[in-house]
């Protein structure tokens, strides 16, 4: 008779399968952090170009319509 222990697959979760949550939730914690942080910088770059381009108006006379 067989060994009946050599036959059955070994059904034990590997080691990172039970860490790689673990691993991964705190990344999904940050990253509405970084998102916030990434919108801040777009806004003060877009800030600096609004002040450029209102502190040199441009010397094109537009005329308003009346």
């Amino acid at each position: 008779m067989a060994d009946s222990k050599a036959e059955m697959p070994d059904l034990r979760p590997s080691t990172l399968t039970l860490l790689l949550p673990w691993l991964a939730a705190p990344l999904f914690c940050l990253l509405p952090i970084g998102g916030c942080a990434i919108a801040t910088s777009m806004r003060h770059a877009a800030d600096r170009v609004a002040r450029t381009v209102t502190a040199d108006p441009p010397v094109v006379a537009i005329s308003l319509p009346r």
